[in-house]
């Protein structure tokens, strides 16, 4: 046999081989039985007391975690010139602008800030660099202007800016497409002006020629513009949509003898002519006009509109235009679109839809709403957090499966014409300003929500009431009483008449506390759409009622204003500019939000004399508040400017515009700390406790 590595072992060596091999085999099989019988024994001397420190543990963590930390930071200002306003310190009413528009232009994943300034300058502004900004530095930055321009300064019937949007004038098509926006601003003499993602000029249009003497009578009351990515013709891109209409500066009534107004019709049609809310679609292309909707477009012949008058009871038989059904005949697609509330002309606004007659043999009772087989490109959903949520950039009309109405929101209610000719399709009056109208049940049934007392001049009451069908009361509502399990206590005479606020209603996000509550399955998901009536009061107490009246949560803020209303009152005849600042620049508002981009509107967010709250909904919780340096003068604006997926606001005052971001701060550490400390104490109360049962032996 040859000695070399292939040589074959011995039978002894092959013997120990085996048997070494067989060992550490055995071995390892010993040692995981040893592992595991020492693992059952561990588990087997687990306690009772054990399993209950372990769950006392969680239940401490459950029970005192933290909850995450708001702040209101303040990024950065715009300031305003305020010797351009008419008495050189405050903006009047007839001197309000536009709000701020966040957006993205050029489709470029970062958001901008669309600016119109009391200079007649329209900005595209940009934020400034933070991240280099020194810490000790407590000025504000300015905001960046990207590039500005001037509306059209050569035209003589430019006017006042009233409304400014933008959109998109190409459809939707794909993933990989880039489109970008058009601005479009409105003046009050009726003048368009349409510009790029640029600024640049790129057609204006005279929709009325308006004289002089109106504006002296007359004031813009209502306006609003959309674009849409639709055509009428073929050749055209996109759609401009225009519509306004004005109201007395002085009630007519009070200046002039009726003898004198009956004999005078040219006045009373010139009246009716210029209070009727006018629409006019456009060619975004060009400007060219496509329909309009003016008095006496689709009516009948005047003969039948003359005999079918009754000049005594001031009633109008078939007052519905050519074409134009009741609003019980679309009830369902149109309820749909509420709530609606009109207050000022900023609650003006259009959208597209699509409205389908309902049929006769349509069950009257069924209130799903059916969807449209033709499919939108874009899905409905939105991922919360992102930036279009999580689509491609795109505006609400993009989601609409081939509209065939435009929605008018306007004073007078809600009126529906078709979007191709502009004929009257329907409309549901609305006649009360500053009522909040809603579908609380989810039938057909309208109920109204307002501010009560005589003319809706009392902020401490609440009435509901339904309007459609049988006008009824259903509810009135105190808010001006705080109530607790021994005591309540009442203070309406804390509160302001002049300047308050009207209840907004909301879709329902407010936990339902109360064992009852829970027993009787109140905080169980429903497919029904349920409410809540939010007010908020001149001293600062928010407060929230569901729609039957139930209360459910009320907070105390430091965003009143009653302190000063009631000073400004008492010299308001040594200090006559005090009170007229009060009265007439100061704008307390407040507006539901979603603190992400794209989520559920479950925060309010409100603005006092000097004082920015952001609260939470659910249970109305202060999430975060900070000072202002002015009082509010127009509605606070909310986008998210730093694209960051949280967002943001912006505030408007007489010294300009303020941007706050919301910054979100995690509280493990918070929760932790709590949790040991409660846990340890636990544990040393126990020892105490348990200390004097420890009798020690005695010792021999």
């Amino acid at each position: 046999m040859s000695e070399g590595p292939e040589r074959l072992l011995s039978p002894k060596k092959s013997y120990l081989f085996v048997s070494h091999h067989l060992n550490f085999d055995l071995g390892e099989e010993t040692m995981t039985f040893e592992i595991v019988e020492k693992l059952k024994v561990k588990a087997e001397s687990i306690s009772a007391n054990h399993i209950s420190v372990i769950v006392l543990l969680f239940l401490i963590v459950y029970l005192f975690r933290a909850d995450d930390i708001y702040n209101l930071q303040p990024m950065w200002r715009k300031r305003a010139d305020t010797h351009l306003y008419a008495n050189g310190k405050y903006p009047l009413e007839n001197e309000a602008l536009p709000s701020p528009i966040v957006t993205d232009l050029d489709s470029d994943g970062t958001n901008e800030i669309i600016l119109l300034s009391n200079d007649m300058k329209l900005s595209i502004l940009v934020l400034p660099d933070v991240d280099n900004r020194d810490e000790e530095d407590k000025i504000l930055p300015h905001v960046i202007v990207k590039c500005k321009t001037m509306l059209s300064p050569k035209s003589e019937q430019l006017g006042w800016p009233v409304a400014m949007t933008t959109g998109y004038l190409l459809p939707y098509k794909s993933m990989v497409q880039v489109r970008k926006q058009v601005i479009v601003v409105v003046t009050d003499h009726w003048q368009v002006l349409c510009f790029d993602e640029n600024l640049q000029l790129l057609w204006t249009q005279q929709l009325r020629n308006m004289s002089g003497t109106a504006h002296s009578q007359f004031y813009m009351k209502s306006m609003s513009v959309l674009v849409l990515p639709f055509s009428v013709k073929k050749s055209d891109t996109g759609m401009i949509i225009v519509g306004g209409s004005y109201g007395h500066k002085v009630h007519k009534d009070e200046h002039t003898d009726k003898n004198e107004t009956l004999s005078e019709p040219k006045s009373s049609e010139q009246q009716d002519t210029l209070t009727h809310f006018s629409t006019f679609a456009l060619n975004g292309l060009d400007g060219a006009i496509r329909w309009h909707h003016l008095p006496g477009d689709f009516s009948g012949k005047r003969s039948e509109a003359k005999t079918g008058h009754h000049w005594k009871l001031a009633l109008r038989k078939n007052g519905l235009h050519i074409g134009e059904l009741g609003w019980d005949h679309y009830r369902t697609d149109l309820i749909q679109h509420l709530p609606h509330s009109w207050n000022n002309l900023r609650d003006t606004r259009f959208v597209a839809a699509r409205m389908e007659k309902q049929l006769d043999d349509q069950s009257k009772d069924n209130t799903e709403s059916q969807p449209h087989p033709i499919r939108s490109a874009l899905e409905s959903e939105h991922l919360a957090g992102y930036a279009h949520g999580g689509q491609r950039p795109h505006n609400p009309s993009d989601h609409i499966p081939e509209p065939n109405a435009v929605i008018i929101y306007n004073q007078f209610g809600i009126e529906v014409l078709n979007l191709v000719s502009g004929r009257p399709i329907t409309r549901l009056s609305l006649p009360v300003e500053g009522a909040t109208y809603v579908n609380f049940d989810g039938d057909f049934s309208i109920e109204a929500v307002s501010s009560g007392g005589a003319g809706g001049r009392n902020p401490c009451y609440i009435d509901v009431h339904r309007f459609y069908p049988e006008k009824e009361s259903i509810n009135q509502i105190a808010v001006c009483v705080t109530k607790r399990l021994f005591w309540s206590r009442s203070w309406s005479y804390e509160e302001d008449a002049n300047r308050f606020l009207a209840p907004i209603v909301v879709k329902s996000v407010a936990k339902k506390s109360g064992i009852l509550q829970h027993l009787m399955g109140h905080r169980l998901p429903t497919n029904k759409v349920a409410y809540d009536i939010v007010t908020v009061s001149s001293s600062g107490r928010v407060t929230s009622h569901s729609s039957d009246g139930a209360y459910q949560w009320q907070t105390q803020t430091s965003s009143s204003w009653f302190e000063e209303g009631r000073a400004a009152l008492k010299d308001k005849v040594s200090n006559i500019e005090r009170w007229e600042i009060y009265t007439k620049s100061f704008l307390p508002n407040y507006q539901s939000l979603s603190l992400q981009v794209y989520g559920t509107k479950d925060a309010l967010v409100f603005a006092g004399w000097k004082r920015l709250t952001l609260l939470d909904l659910k249970e109305g919780t202060i999430l975060a508040s900070h000072s202002t340096p002015c009082h509010p003068t127009a509605p606070l604006v909310i986008g998210d400017f730093n694209n960051d997926g949280w967002k943001d606001i912006i505030l408007t005052c007489k010294m300009g515009y303020i941007g706050f971001s919301i910054e979100k701060k995690a509280s493990h550490l918070y929760t932790l700390m709590y949790a040991t400390t409660v846990f340890l104490s636990i544990i040393v109360v126990t020892w105490l406790l348990h200390a004097e049962d420890q009798v020690p032996e005695d010792i021999d």
